[in-house]
């Protein structure tokens, strides 16, 4: 490694704080696991599903633009770099060690997973989006803006995005309203459940 120039920085005992966005993220989703468990009574197998479940949702949300070309590459995301693809479609192996996991304990994972996908998107979606005053004035939303939609019916695992397509302003000459272009359709939404991805 050293031969190559990597450098290797890390962070002092005692400071979390050091490691900036990803610490947060682990906080964020410790916080949504902590709600969802609660006082629940989970096998180690259950808990072990959920964790796996939980490290791939966090690590397939994209970190570059999401087009709404279906033409255009995939945006790159944490999976990229771990495993060279965005979203590993592996089907259960019966080789494992912990094969004997039961249909009831299986159901139970894969709703503890969707808890914690729908608890961690409340938390950490409202982050990306730079809070300010209300009397503070913000550049308002431009047509090209590429958005990240907050919709609580979005399955697990999905990111909803797209490109507003057109301003709708109030009276006040505020925009309050947008027309976003997803890869499938046209939605109006309020922008306050839009966060912005990239300018125009």
């Amino acid at each position: 490694m050293i031969d190559r120039g990597i450098d290797w920085n890390f962070s002092p005992p005692s400071g979390p704080y050091f490691s900036g966005s990803w610490e947060r993220l682990v906080g964020s989703s410790k916080k949504s696991l902590r709600a969802v468990l609660e006082e629940r009574s989970v096998t180690y197998e259950v808990l072990l599903t959920v964790l796996k479940e939980v490290a791939s949702l966090l690590n397939t949300r994209p970190l570059t633009h999401v087009s709404t070309d279906p033409s255009e590459p995939e945006p790159l995301t944490p999976n990229h770099f771990i495993l060279c693809c965005h979203h590993p479609h592996y089907p259960p192996n019966v080789e494992e060690e912990f094969s004997d996991l039961s249909r009831r304990r299986f159901r139970q994972s894969q709703f503890i997973v969707n808890q914690y996908w729908r608890r961690w998107m409340q938390e950490y979606v409202p982050e990306l989006i730079e809070r300010k005053k209300w009397n503070l004035v913000t550049p308002p939303l431009r047509v090209g803006n590429r958005v990240l939609i907050m919709d609580k019916n979005t399955r697990c695992g999905q990111w909803l995005t797209g490109t507003v397509s057109k301003l709708f302003p109030g009276d006040d000459g505020r925009i309050r309203r947008v027309s976003v272009k997803t890869a499938t359709s046209e939605l109006i939404r309020p922008v306050v459940k839009l966060c912005l991805f990239s300018d125009a």
